[in-house]
């Protein structure tokens, strides 16, 4: 392989997966390394991709050095301002996300079950400075990433009305917790937590403490 060859950087924890790629994309002549990713944070990872022909990268990047979940969508915006085409991999069948995608910046998204053979094609298409062909979803995914950020917004104005203390208070009755209970752990007066809950409940226009949590369970599915 020429030390010129242009390069792919390949972001994804699915090792095979991104072996196998990168094998692939060795044969068919082009330069391909992949990026560890194990334990690194995004902007580690960023950094890394951005030095790249073209990039790789899956959405569910494993946990990150504080063992939370890394969503790869995190590093669009860096390889779009790096001037990077990006072919985004997943699993994830939700049409909005593959549309959140292209908005910020993916050339195109296929799901992991593709054939190896079409993944290759899509990264030599960009490596030769070839549109990757458009897909017929692209339009309808790009409508569904509208309406999710419609529902995204109407369902997070309400909860950011919320003080950081009634919204500390909502997430513990999330967590199952009662008033009392809520009252003993903080150290404070039932009175004065039912006061934060009829605070919480005016806030966010529900009546109840059961829709004021359906309504956080709601915003946290709209991601």
């Amino acid at each position: 392989m020429s030390a010129a060859a242009p390069e792919v950087a390949i972001v994804d924890d699915h090792q095979l997966l991104a072996l196998s790629l990168a094998m692939a994309l060795q044969s068919d002549g082009h330069g391909a390394r992949v990026v560890p990713v194990a334990r690194r944070s995004v902007e580690s990872l960023a950094q890394d991709a951005t030095t790249a022909t073209v990039a790789v990268v899956d959405l569910d990047l494993g946990p990150g050095p504080d063992g939370l979940p890394r969503d790869g969508a995190e590093l669009l915006p860096h390889l779009r301002a790096a001037g990077v085409p990006t072919v985004v991999l997943t699993g994830d069948q939700d049409l909005a996300r593959w549309g959140e995608c292209l908005d910020n910046g993916a050339v195109t998204v296929l799901p992991k079950h593709e054939r190896l053979e079409r993944l290759v094609d899509a990264v030599a298409d960009l490596l030769r400075g070839r549109l990757v062909a458009q897909p017929a979803w692209r339009a309808d995914a790009a409508r569904a990433w509208k309406d999710r950020r419609a529902e995204r917004e109407q369902l997070r104005e309400p909860l950011e009305r919320l003080t950081p203390r009634e919204r500390e208070v909502l997430e513990l009755l999330a967590e199952g917790l009662t008033v009392g209970e809520i009252a003993q752990r903080d150290y404070v007066s039932v009175p004065t937590v039912r006061t934060q809950v009829r605070n919480v409940l005016a806030k966010l226009g529900v009546t109840s403490q059961l829709q004021a949590v359906a309504l956080l369970s709601r915003a946290r599915a709209c991601r």
